[in-house]
Formats: structure tokens, sequence, C-alpha cells
């Protein structure tokens, strides 16, 4: 069963974590609330194994030197990881929609405190969210559920309600992937052709 945080909502994500610990770091966000689903699904954070299973299938199709470790994701699928090489950490963001990976320069704890309260309304799409839950949910999303692109961004798709769907995110990530490496090289301007 997931655990849904009512209390809280995106802006005081951090105010929650640093209530509930006394140290905001990788091991213990994901060991005291991995699960957790804020705002019908607008925000996960993974619980270990799904953190561990996301990572094993999706982190080696992309080219990073470093540990990174996903902690959570959006409503989109969009997925969080923590970056580190040597002294260096970050945040990262995987979008499987484009395919292409944003790097934040926090750390895990900023990101919760600062960048998730600050950015969230850009960063997490809430205007399209809003639209979207309220036009087509009774229901918050699960721990493996995300709304899904129908026509990815990679392929000409735009970020619009109609062109969202309900998806499981491994079978998302999984078919994107499948689908970018079928297109990467093609020349812009060939035809994409998509089976609905």
């Amino acid at each position: 069963m997931d655990k849904i945080e009512k209390k809280y909502s995106i802006d005081h994500v951090g105010r929650m974590l640093a209530d509930r610990l006394e140290s905001i770091d990788y091991n213990s966000i994901i060991a005291n609330f991995g699960g957790m689903i804020f705002e019908d699904g607008l925000y996960r954070i993974f619980d270990n194994d799904m953190a561990l299973r996301l990572g094993e299938s999706i982190l080696p199709n992309f080219e990073y030197l470093g540990q990174i470790r996903l902690f959570g994701c959006d409503w989109l699928g969009r997925l969080f990881g923590e970056f580190c090489n040597g002294n260096e950490v970050s945040v990262l963001l995987f979008s499987h929609h484009s395919m292409d990976v944003y790097k934040i320069p926090c750390d895990i704890s900023t990101f919760h405190n600062d960048v998730l309260s600050d950015q969230a309304s850009q960063g997490l799409e809430i205007e399209l969210w809003k639209t979207w839950i309220n036009s087509n949910r009774s229901r918050p999303l699960s721990a493996g559920e995300c709304v899904s692109l129908k026509q990815y961004l990679f392929i000409g798709g735009e970020l619009a309600m109609s062109n969202l769907d309900l998806s499981n995110i491994e079978v998302d990530w999984d078919i994107a992937m499948q689908m970018f490496r079928s297109v990467n090289g093609i020349d812009d301007g060939d035809p994409v052709y998509v089976i609905n």
C-alpha cells in the first residue's frame, strides 16, 4: 500500500523532512520516506526497491561518470537522482520524453528544501498537472503510475492535455528508450510513423 502524505504540499516537502530527520541525506530520505506520495502523485519519493529497480534498468542508458542513485519522480514519470562524483554532488533530472538529463546544482537536502518549493510551478508543470488531475482523475497516482506522453517530445510530441495518458512508469520508460534507440540518428525532417 502506498503512503500518501496529505499534510504537506509540495511547497513543504523540505520542512517535513527537516521536522522528522536529523540529517537530510539519501539514505535517511529513502529509509524514512520511501514510498511517500505528495499531492496525489505530483511528486513521489521511491522506496528502496523501486529506486534500485529503476536505476538498474534506466541508468545504463545514460553516460555519466560517478555514482547516481534515484530517489524520486514527478507525475510525468521524470526521475530525480543524486549524482556524486568526487566532491561534486548534484541532483539530476532524467526526462524520458526528450531523453535529456538536466543537472540541478544542489545536494538532495537543498533540492527538497528550496528547489521543490521555489521552482515547482515551472519544473513540475503544476498548471498542466492541475488541469489533468481535475479533468481526468478521482484518485491519486499510485507509486507505479505516471502520466505519459502519447507521442514523446523527441518524435515531435507536445506537452499538452491532448497528448497525456496514464501509464506504468517502468513500462513507459522502457517504451521511450526503445523508441529513442530506433529513431536516434535519423535526420531531422525524416518521417517517423507512430502507431496509435
